[in-house]
């Protein structure tokens, strides 16, 4: 039995700092649902106007579930403990259920 292509209720969005990194997944990503952005998460205060933007346009107010995968260390190098606190206050603002969190 061959398998139906269901319409997509899934929205992902992948996003990381590295521009090159996010062309390289657009470029081998499949499939509708999945979308990947270049932000600076820690850029802009609590808000994220490209983070803000992707769920408008996907009718969305807050996302589902969040994972943050290898940032941590990243952020307490970069911005310190005061930029780990702002990481997780941005993160509880947009999204609506859980966070996973890798360190």
């Amino acid at each position: 039995m061959a398998s139906k292509e269901l319409p997509c209720d899934i929205y992902m969005l992948g996003i990381d700092l590295d521009e090159e990194l996010i062309e390289r997944a657009k470029k081998l990503k499949k499939g509708d649902g999945l979308s990947f952005l270049s932000v600076d998460i820690m850029d802009g205060g609590l808000q994220v106007p490209e983070l803000e933007k992707y769920l408008q346009e996907n009718l969305l107010t807050k996302f589902s579930f969040t994972f943050l995968f290898s940032v941590t260390m990243w952020i307490h190098l970069n911005h310190g403990d005061n930029g780990l606190i702002s990481l997780l206050k941005k993160m509880t603002d947009v999204t609506n259920g859980s966070i996973l969190i890798e360190p």
